[in-house]
Formats: structure tokens, sequence, C-alpha cells
């Protein structure tokens, strides 16, 4: 089984994914402090290492500013958001290693980033690490015990006639009925989703205390995998495993240091290595895996390591040694980042990159307007599309077409509406889908979510649609195979939800069918990712310990 998301993005169709821009302005260099000439040939060279990440110890920059808090939002107000990469969608079919037993995972010491020479004044403090709240709503945080008095324009309840066992009730024919519901960890489990892996037979989530995967057909677990020694926690899963079955993790190993990285193989749980790349603290990191290389991408860190053993494979340079990078995260099998320069010789101050994520090469290039224009997210690697802030205009979206230009600009906030709410392409929630110049994100309010769609071409809104449900509708990761959206509708207590898709002109709501309830009886909707697999099953899984972490749902 996989999960219906494109397979590991191809280098050369770097040039079709998206990126965003955010964070703040770099301070100018001190005065009197002369800035060093720029490379020789042009404003844009630079030259890949095989050592590892440029520290940017002047320009260490701040997270981007978290999404707005809302029901979608799984951080807290004012929560550092600071990468994220990727991330290319896993790809589909089995795993290319042989089952064996899980083993013992190993660490060994690895290079420190080179150190880049300091411009300008001292840098912001270093960020926080990110948590994640068991439950988030409009900025509030309750117990579990709380959670249907208060948010019960929130809950998704199914009807459920009691038929059917495996946890869950049964419905008509055509109805999504309960397969299983997999059960809580023993201790709990921790309180926000990492990452979704998939594959023929296994079902895989990750949260911050562990990795489990969970047999498909079933339900049961099938392996753990908890945190190494001399780790607290994971920080990070790349977007999917690599067309191996190997998939890639970050570990904080304490105080938000994310710098330690690993390699599991996903149909065993092994933990292959795990190695520390940097002695300097990386925060919030976003992880690609290719079939060669990890590529990282963390505010100003950014670079890449071999899946067999983490050696480095290359670490980026500045064009010139008066800029500083900023919002460098991995999207597949390129990374994107934002730079800002201040050498007097530099014709061109700020420039948007795309990297090849196995070489480190410069693809597309573009010159950004003004002084604080950079890139917050990547929505989706392919085709390329970016979430950018600090625009002369406003924050926006843009797209990448097959040529690698760029198209035109969507703004991220219309008057009297809320603003777009984005995930980035390496989320395991998914507040956004790309179905080819089509962009869907979720809008509307807090209290009654819709779903917009944006022509990528012509920088316009093509619809809204809320279904004329009772509680709105949540966007279905990825598309079906002739590129249709889907959604799940929630209509509260009284009526079943319904799996649907949006016809891509109108938004036309054409009903899959109703959904059963699981046997907790109740699905949160804020905090539930949903994935429909290649083979029609609907899958849920819980951001939070609130319910059951994993539930899949079969067409009855």
């Amino acid at each position: 089984m996989s999960f219906g998301r494109r397979p590991e993005a191809d280098p050369a169709a770097v040039a079709d994914q998206p990126t965003r821009l955010g964070g703040a302005p770099v301070p100018p260099p001190a005065s009197g402090t002369p800035a060093p000439a720029p490379a020789a040939g042009a404003d844009y060279a630079y030259q890949p290492t095989a050592a590892a990440f440029p520290a940017q110890h002047a320009q260490q920059a701040l997270p981007a500013p978290g999404a707005p808090v809302g029901p979608f939002d799984p951080y807290g107000a004012g929560t550092p958001q600071g990468y994220r990469p990727q991330t290319p969608p896993p790809s589909a079919g089995g795993y290319g290693y042989p089952p064996q037993a899980p083993g013992p995972a190993y660490s060994q010491p690895g290079p420190a980033f080179p150190q880049q020479q300091a411009y300008g004044y001292p840098g912001p403090p270093a960020p926080a690490p990110r948590r994640r709240n068991p439950v988030l709503l409009y900025g509030g945080i309750v117990g579990g015990l709380l959670v249907v008095a208060i948010i019960g324009g929130l809950v998704i309840l199914f009807d459920d006639d009691g038929r059917t066992g495996k946890g869950g009730g049964g419905g008509p024919a055509g109805t999504y009925n309960v397969a299983w519901a997999a059960p809580k960890a023993a201790g709990g489990h921790g309180s926000g989703l990492l990452g979704i892996w998939g594959g023929d037979k296994l079902v895989v989530r990750g949260d911050e205390s562990g990795i489990r995967a969970y047999n498909s057909a079933d339900g049961k677990e099938a392996w753990s995998l908890t945190p190494p020694a001399g780790a607290k926690e994971f920080c990070a899963m790349s977007y999917g495993p690599n067309g191996k079955g190997v998939g890639a993790v970050a570990l904080n190993t304490g105080d938000g240091d994310c710098s330690t990285l690993g390699a599991v193989e996903v149909a065993t749980g092994k933990l292959l290595w795990s190695k520390k790349v940097s002695t300097e603290k990386v925060y919030s990191p976003t992880l690609s895996i290719t079939d060669k290389v990890i590529a990282v991408g963390a505010g100003s860190a950014l670079g890449a390591f071999g899946v067999a053993d983490g050696t480095p494979a290359w670490a980026y340079q500045p064009r010139d040694k008066s800029c500083s990078t900023s919002g460098a995260r991995a999207a597949g099998a390129a990374i994107v980042l934002t730079d800002r320069c201040y050498g007097s010789t530099v014709s061109t101050k700020s420039t948007l990159q795309v990297l090849d994520a196995e070489s480190g090469k410069a693809g597309a290039q573009f010159a950004l307007e003004g002084s604080s224009e950079r890139l917050s997210k990547v929505i989706s690697d392919k085709p390329l599309v970016l979430a950018m802030s600090g625009g002369t205009g406003g924050d926006y979206v843009v797209g990448f077409d097959a040529a690698g230009k760029p198209m035109a600009k969507v703004p991220v906030k219309e008057a009297g509406s809320d603003s777009l709410r984005f995930s980035d392409s390496s989320d395991a929630f998914t507040l956004n889908v790309v179905s080819g110049t089509t962009l869907y994100v979720q809008g509307g309010t807090s209290s009654k979510p819709t779903i917009e769609a944006y022509d990528l071409t012509a920088g316009k809104k093509l619809w809204e649609k809320d279904s004329g449900s009772e509680q709105g509708m949540r966007l279905v990761s990825g598309t079906d195979k002739d590129g249709a959206v889907r959604a799940v509708v929630a209509n509260g207590y009284s009526k079943p939800g319904k799996l649907v898709t949006l016809g891509k002109a109108d938004g036309a709501v054409t009903e899959l069918g109703p959904i059963a309830k699981p046997k907790s009886g109740t699905l949160i909707f804020s905090i539930t990712e949903f994935v429909v697999t290649d083979e029609g099953s609907l899958v849920a899984f819980s951001k939070s310990s609130v319910s059951e972490p994993v539930v899949k749902f079969t067409k009855g």
C-alpha cells in the first residue's frame, strides 16, 4: 500500500517546484567593516564543498513566524517554525532492503560545519525548539476530557450501528467502514505528528516519542523505534522514504539541537546509523532523502550527507562573503534558499536559489525585490510552489512552470478573510494540495473552514467551497490518479461525515461515500491528517494522543 503521494522528484524537474519566503531582514554590516569583493565572474558564484555546512554565527536566522492560530494550526501562537523541507513525497511500492531484525543504532562523531567569517552585528539568539501541543483550539490547549465539550464544532461523529468488530461500526453499502484502529502506545504518544511513511505492507506514524509501524492488513504493530541513547526525542522526519525504503530522521540531543541525523530501514524499523553532523546547533531542520543523500535545510545551515553512513556529500557556500543565507529548506530533489548580501560590489542584493540536493550545484536563481523578501515554506516540490514573505506587495505564493520560470504571485491575504493557511511539503499534515497549475488550500474561518482553489498561472482565486456542511471540510493529502482533489466533509453529531472529490473548474462536490466512526466515536477534525491510499482505503492519522493514532477505513 502506498499513500498516493508522488515519488521522489527527479533532479531534472527541480525547476517545477514551488517555495515560500519568510523571516526578518538581516542587520547590515557593522560600520567601518569593509565588505569583501564578490567572487570573480558573477553575483551568483559559490562553491559547494565536501566538508560540511558553513556556520553563520552572525546571521543565525530565527525560524519563520508561525501560521495563524486556529483549528488548523498544530502549534501555539508565537511558536517558532524554522524550516520545512521537504520534502519529497514518499515513493510508492515496496522496500528495497531485505527484512532484518532490529539492531542497535550506533553513533559516531561528525565534522563540524565550517565556520564562516562573521559580518555585521551579532545575530539574534538561537530559536527555541518547536514544541507541538496536544490539542490546539483557538490558541489554547485543553485536556482530553474537555475536548468534546469545548470543540464540539470541530469533532466529527459518524453514525455507528455497532454491527462490525475490529474497533468500529459499519454502514450500508458504499460506506467507508473501520477496518482497524491502532491502539495507543504504552505510555501515550508524543504530542506532535512528525511524519507519515507508507508502503505495500506497512503504515508508519512518527512523533517525538517514537516511530511505529502497523501492518496495513490488520493494524497490529509491526515494529517501534524509540530515540537511541543520547537523544531525547525525534525532531524531524523526511516526508517519505527513498526508492530503497530508507527514511531520514533528525534527533534532538538537548536544548532543541537537532544536528544528529539518522537513517531508518522502513521494512524493519532498524536505525541503520545515527551521526552528529555539526558542532553547531541546528534547529527545526527539514529533511529530504534520495537514494544517495539526506539533504538538510535549516535556517542558514544546508548541505547533504550520504545515505549509507552520513558522510558529508557537500556544503553550501554563499555567493559572496557579505551574504547571509535564510529560509533554507529541503524540497525533494532540491534545496531552496534565499540570501541577502551587503557588499558594495554585489549588484544583486537578494536572491532565491534552487540547488540540486545530490550535488549542491546551483539551478534556477532569481533576484528578489526589497530588503526583507525571503522564503517561508516549500508548499510543493513537484511542481515547485513556494510561500514567500516580506514581498513589496505583502506575502505571496508563487509556482514555477515546466521551464523553471516563476508564474503569477498569489496574495496570501485577502480583504475581509483570514490569511491562507499553508503547510510545508514536508509536513505530515496537509493544509494545501497542488494539482497541475491549481493550488488548493484551507480557507474560510476557524469555525467554518472552507477549501479555496487558485490558478497559479493567473494568480487569482477560482472558487471557494464549504460543501454546505455544518462544519466545513478538510483537504485530504494528494490526489487520485486523475489529479482530482479529495476532502473529508464534517457534518457534526447528527450526520455522518463523508469522503468527496472536488471539481477542478468550480469545486463541485461528488460524494465517494459516508465514513463510519471508529470505536472511540470521535475523530477530531482539526488534529487529523487524512490520506487515501492507492488502493482506495482512507487512513486517518491523529496529530495528538487524544484518540487512536491511526485508523484505517475500507469501502464496503
